[in-house]
């Protein structure tokens, strides 16, 4: 995954991969902290606020020098941005990174994987059981066909081979055919920040060129809780289980809607992951 900016924002990074957005979600409500600083340079420090309702989520920091709130609807897979300062919002992103996506895998096999929901589309073949790192795993191959494009001639499909742990419901290895491949090992369980976690190792590959990063995910809440490598470093903190007030994740009746600004062209990368 890619963390971008204040935010502390964990986002999609590989294209075409079965997955059912809208259905994965965390392990629970709860509010958090995020921290975040630059590799490179520690001082460049961020922090932000999270919160998690059953279905929505808040994150809100200072972007771009300015207060901004991003309120992502999961079941209807829409993002909205608030300008508290300006009492103005607008439907989307713009230029504001989006809150983090919960550490959740959909598998080829999940009755909610694009497999299984987009078979027009999508074509899974489960090749068999293999051992990965010592790990029984069961290897995957996907076949995904864009749509037909009016005036434009047919786009060839993509491959993808990705490697699973169902013990873990975790992706252990996936490689695109002429895009980025991905792997991932377990190192252990222990206790971090307060949380529970179990350390993950992940290395991205793409062109010749490579990323590697640690993540400590809370299995429970299925949130990272740390994150080291890439560009950036995340400490998650102060993470507070519980219901949350339906208001945080509403437009306020006074605020203005306004047109979005463009968005980057191009998002900054950081702690990596495999696409979730």
């Amino acid at each position: 995954m890619n963390y971008r900016a204040l935010f502390a924002s964990l986002v999609l990074t590989a294209a075409a991969v079965p997955t059912a957005q809208a259905a994965a979600w965390y392990g629970g409500q709860f509010s958090a902290e995020i921290t975040m600083s630059g590799t490179k340079d520690p001082a460049n420090k961020a922090q932000g606020k999270l919160f998690i309702g059953a279905d929505k989520a808040r994150a809100e920091g200072n972007h771009n020098n300015e207060t901004k709130v991003v309120i992502r609807d999961n079941a209807k897979q829409k993002f909205f941005t608030l300008l508290p300062g300006k009492k103005e919002y607008y439907e989307g992103l713009g230029d504001a990174p989006p809150p983090p996506m919960p550490e959740v895998d959909v598998l080829p096999a999940d009755a909610d994987s694009l497999c299984n929901t987009q078979k027009a589309h999508v074509a899974c073949t489960k090749q068999g059981a293999e051992t990965l790192d010592g790990v029984n795993v069961e290897k995957w191959l996907i076949q995904m066909t864009p749509p037909a494009q009016q005036g434009q001639p047919p786009q060839p499909p993509r491959l993808i081979t990705m490697w699973v742990d169902p013990a873990k419901r975790a992706i252990l290895k996936q490689e695109t055919q002429g895009g980025p491949s991905m792997v991932r090992k377990f190192g252990g369980a222990g206790e971090m920040n307060g949380r529970q976690v179990e350390k993950w190792g992940v290395t991205q590959s793409f062109q010749n060129q490579s990323m590697s990063s640690t993540l400590w995910v809370d299995p429970k809440l299925k949130l990272t809780i740390k994150a080291v490598g890439g560009d950036y470093n995340m400490d998650v903190t102060n993470v507070q289980e519980g219901a949350q007030d339906p208001k945080l994740f509403e437009v306020p009746a006074d605020f203005k809607q306004i047109q979005p600004p463009k968005p980057p062209q191009q998002p900054g990368s950081g702690p990596g992951g495999p696409p979730r």
